[in-house]
């Protein structure tokens, strides 16, 4: 009876058990921030929350905002948005393009998803904290924490204020020969970003 009774208790356990590892596994790879490849436990701690921006100042939301758009506008992956979100608070504090990350965002010819010929332009410029996506998100999240962190927190030193993509663009005239500080790579081993310090 008790043996019978543990069968049924199974049985009816069992479907919930499918279920919740379905879903897990599905939020996992959809949300996946590195390689499928990677156990779904690995990528789920490596996934950054989404919260929403921290601040009631209308003026401070707007410029976390636009960090966030020129963040998308150049990347999905969460870890190079980081380093791009920190490019963009060194444009802004050097002033050679504004001083404000709108400013930056829209000076010319700066971030290929901000410029108005892109295919991507109205999207990117558009987006606020109502759009429900998670690289979106992300985004959103990344901007908040670098345009509230101290100088201590930086991750580049100030004179960091310029980056291409050579997935993207042939190498242009200012990097030619010369050595970039950091380069960020791909799961194949291809360069998707090199960042340059003291650009004039």
């Amino acid at each position: 009876m008790k043996q019978s009774q543990n069968i049924l208790l199974t049985l009816a356990i069992l479907p919930y058990s499918i279920l919740f590892n379905f879903s897990t596994f599905i939020v996992a790879s959809k949300n996946a921030v590195y390689s499928p490849t990677k156990n779904v436990a690995v990528m789920v701690e490596n996934l950054v929350e989404s919260r929403p921006i921290l601040t009631e100042n209308p003026a401070e939301k707007e410029e976390i905002l636009w960090l966030a758009r020129i963040i998308f506008s150049e990347t999905k992956n969460t870890e190079e948005m980081q380093k791009i979100a920190w490019v963009a608070r060194n444009r802004v504090e050097s002033g050679r393009w504004g001083y404000s990350y709108q400013e930056v965002a829209l000076s010319p010819s700066q971030f290929s998803g901000l410029n108005s010929w892109d295919s991507q332009y109205h999207i990117n410029i558009n987006l606020d904290e109502s759009i429900n996506n998670s690289k979106w998100k992300q985004a959103l999240t990344v901007a908040t924490n670098v345009y509230h962190a101290t100088e201590n927190e930086k991750i580049f030193n100030n004179n960091v204020q310029h980056f291409y993509s050579p997935e993207v663009v042939k190498t242009p005239s200012w990097a030619k020969n010369k050595k970039p500080v950091l380069i960020t790579y791909n799961q194949t081993g291809k360069q998707t970003f090199r960042f340059y310090e003291k650009i004039k």
